[in-house]
């Protein structure tokens, strides 16, 4: 039912939304259809590809896609923090770790180009992580204009702050040039 859909079910001692363990099972299901509707992550929802692994050990965009419940994509929406069972997360960063399953088109969510020069981004760079390209991590913080302002503000990454230029010099990696929107700030 609706309502069992848009409720989460514990889970080895967590709970989880119900869609997202659904979707676990997705591959069990003929076209991976589920009973529990879920948002899509792709801008053009007829790219959205299913049976693609989205990480090394092989997580099919099926059986994620459950983290999103059905929404209307705005800043706002994309912004917004979900729960997913004890932590708490940016929806565009749902939506990030997703944006393999979009058929290289893009995602819902605007992603952060974090390079001074917008053509020296590279998404599949890992910086800091093998496992976190940086078409992942730029969802870690949603796109903002960058000043000496905007740079020195402090930011909220799960249970951490930081000045977001400190985060920006992690993001270095990802621009060719090593040149990110706060270098000259």
């Amino acid at each position: 039912s609706e309502e069992t859909c848009a409720g989460t079910t514990k889970f080895f001692g967590s709970e989880l939304p119900t869609p997202m363990l659904v979707g676990m099972v997705a591959p069990c299901c003929r076209g991976g259809e589920t009973v529990c509707p879920t948002g899509n992550p792709c801008e053009d929802p007829a790219q959205f590809t299913p049976d693609t692994p989205i990480n090394a050990e092989g997580t099919l965009c099926s059986q994620i896609v459950g983290y999103l419940a059905p929404f209307e994509p705005s800043d706002e929406t994309c912004a917004e923090d979900i729960q997913i069972g004890d932590s708490t997360l940016a929806r565009s960063y749902i939506v990030g770790m997703m944006s393999g399953c979009c058929s290289g088109g893009p995602t819902v969510c605007p992603s952060l180009n974090p390079c001074l020069n917008e053509t020296m981004f590279n998404p599949a760079a890992t910086p800091m992580d093998p496992s976190s390209p940086c078409s992942v991590m730029v969802t870690y913080v949603p796109p903002f204009v960058a000043s000496e302002d905007t740079c020195a503000e402090t930011i909220t990454l799960g249970d951490s702050t930081m000045p977001r230029s400190d985060f920006m010099s992690y993001l270095s990696g990802c621009c060719e040039d090593m040149q990110t929107v706060c270098t000259p700030f």
